[in-house]
């Protein structure tokens, strides 16, 4: 409940000035207490005024005790008692500036302290004052106030702490990128070097193979053939590893190269080039309209014709069904190679794309071509992963962000929340069940 004021008359012009008003205002606080109480109570931490030519004398505020958690009763109004509770090293600093605005009146008495609560915790206060002077100008009185920081001096601690913590991070993780790219860069180099000088040999094997197979072609030892057979295959078998690793090392070192590309006619290409195959695997190779998208047209057409051979390769016995179709929205395009092969395991569905890992053992493939897949992937700031298939086999899923965009999504959510649309088929050009 607020206080009635009984405040006496006071002559005053009809229309108050700013000036007239502020001295009115000290007129009535001079002779009304109640107005002071109400001013340092409602408007600061506690005041306090010291007797400057009996030094050990100072009034402190009520509010002034209790911002430490004391009563009126528990706090001697001495100038020893907060001289005790301060921080010894800001007390230093309380005195020094003291001194200097008694000497100087323009120096000013404003600082930050730290006061020791009763509970032990910190308070932080920040503290200023002004010397009451007499005719001669002699410093006699020193009137001060207290304003509670310490919700605000905490902030900013932690924040220099996480700035810190921050830069730490920052530091470490330019370290670690330092030493990944470091490392990197050896190893493509490695793996480039060591492909090219493996070729040689590779070469002169497989040229001694063919000689020896010459030469035994009249042999009717069984054995001999066989193990012939074990020679030459596993020549072409690690001959095309080499190539595999020689085409990852290119295209982790050079940049894409960007243009718009009809990925209609990358299928095309990857359908001819892929037709020996096809035939020789009964294969029905279900192409869908795609789109047009900004990307490495030779890198694009290396991922589809990778993903795409790979869902044949794997298919088993049977007669595989692939498809090829696309999702786009204003944000990303996906990309969907589908089969009705076998599948794959949700265990293996990370480790597939790991360099010579295959999904099944005695696999005639290099064990590189999805790891090929995923960096081209990388490269035009996509992510791949796989799902299950309508089909019944694999869904290998390519996401592309779309010119203009800089949003990621997760595999499983791309669409969420977004108009999404299919793109047609093209009974015409773009798709033909049958490619033999």
């Amino acid at each position: 409940m607020m206080n009635t004021l009984l405040i006496e008359s006071i002559t005053v012009d009809t229309v108050m000035s700013g000036d007239s008003l502020r001295k009115e205002l000290y007129q009535r606080v001079q002779q009304d207490s109640t107005l002071f109480d109400f001013l340092q109570q409602g408007s600061l931490d506690g005041l306090w005024y010291w007797d400057v030519e009996h030094p050990k004398d100072e009034w402190l505020s009520p509010e002034f005790k209790s911002l430490f958690g004391y009563t009126d009763s528990e706090v001697p109004n001495t100038s020893d008692w907060w001289q005790k509770n301060i921080h010894p090293d800001d007390l230093k600093d309380v005195l020094r500036n003291f001194e200097l605005h008694l000497k100087d009146p323009n120096h000013p008495y404003d600082q930050v302290v730290r006061y020791r609560h009763k509970d032990g915790r910190t308070i932080w206060v920040r503290c200023r004052g002004i010397a009451i002077r007499d005719k001669n100008n002699r410093p006699i009185r020193m009137l001060g106030a207290h304003v509670d920081v310490t919700a605000l001096k905490n902030a900013e601690i932690a924040l220099a702490e996480a700035n810190r913590q921050l830069k730490r991070s920052a530091r470490n993780l330019l370290r670690e990128r330092d030493n990944l790219k470091r490392s990197n860069e050896v190893l493509e180099r490695f793996a480039y070097v060591a492909s090219h000088d493996f070729k040689q040999p590779l070469r002169t094997i497989a040229s001694f193979a063919e000689l020896l197979g010459r030469k035994l072609e009249g042999s009717n030892d069984p054995e001999i053939r066989e193990f012939l057979n074990y020679i030459q295959s596993g020549t072409k078998q690690l001959q095309e590893m080499i190539d595999g690793l020689l085409e990852h090392s290119r295209i982790s070192r050079g940049a894409p190269v960007m243009t718009e590309t009809d990925l209609n006619d990358v299928m095309k290409e990857v359908r001819e080039c892929l037709d020996t195959l096809v035939k020789d695997k009964d294969a029905t190779l279900e192409i869908c309209k795609l789109p047009v998208i900004h990307c490495d047209k030779k890198q694009m057409r290396r991922l589809l014709q990778n993903l795409v051979q790979n869902a044949i390769i794997n298919s088993g016995e049977q007669s595989p069904h692939v498809r090829v179709s696309a999702d786009v929205n204003d944000v990303n395009m996906i990309l969907n190679v589908d089969d009705d092969g076998h599948g794959v395991p949700v265990e293996k569905r990370e480790e597939i794309f790991h360099m010579f890992k295959s999904l099944e053992k005695g696999s005639s493939g290099t064990g590189i071509g999805l790891t090929i897949c995923e960096t081209i992937v990388h490269r035009h700031g996509g992510r791949i992963w796989v799902e299950d298939s309508d089909l019944g086999g694999a869904s290998f899923r390519v996401q592309l962000p779309l010119p203009d965009s800089n949003e990621e999504t997760s595999p499983g959510t791309e669409f969420e929340g977004q108009t999404t649309k299919k793109a047609k088929q093209d009974k015409g050009d773009h798709r033909n069940p049958k490619l033999h």
